[in-house]
């Protein structure tokens, strides 16, 4: 047997520093995948709202904010998190944000878009299955006291059609 690391030596690729507006910015030119999955991660919990309904305009918002945040130097305070809007705004009037990109590889940033559209619509598709619901409403409406087991039993059974209508009913 060959190991990997005979085959394929380390490569890397060492980051890059860019003057954008009288400040040296540091940008990584291709990040480890559990970074782009904490990345992911956060574009997408950032993009829906606390009733699981997604915002576009949260969704760029926060794709644009990721990115920064995970491939270069640039830190957030709490403050301007809080303040997204005046935050993004600000990034956009100031070129920073096609400043950062226009010097990362266009496959890597690609890559990254087009697996948060991915994982975007597979949480929407979630929230919307009847599993979604029912975790949303076991969520929402504690006071109702599911059994999530039990339920799954008596969903199982042909002859317990009724509770599912009355689950429905509750639900609204």
């Amino acid at each position: 047997m060959v190991g990997l690391t005979k085959i394929t030596p380390i490569k890397k690729k060492d980051p890059i520093t860019v003057n954008i507006n009288e400040q040296d910015i540091i940008i990584k030119q291709y990040l480890p995948i559990k970074d782009k999955a904490d990345l992911i991660t956060y574009v997408v919990q950032s993009s829906f709202n606390e009733n699981g309904l997604l915002n576009p305009l949260r969704e760029k918002i926060y794709t644009v904010i990721g990115i920064l945040k995970w491939y270069t130097n640039i830190n957030f305070t709490d403050t301007m998190l809080k303040e997204i809007e005046k935050t993004y705004d600000l990034i956009i009037l100031n070129n920073i944000y096609s400043q950062v990109i226009n010097n990362i590889d266009e496959i890597e940033i690609e890559m990254i878009k087009c697996w948060i559209k991915e994982a975007i619509n597979s949480t929407f598709t979630h929230i919307n299955s009847f599993a979604g619901q029912l975790q949303y409403a076991k969520t929402d409406y504690q006071n109702l006291n599911f059994d999530m087991e039990e339920m799954e039993k008596t969903l199982q059974d042909p002859n317990q059609i009724g509770f599912l209508k009355e689950v429905m009913e509750k639900m609204g």
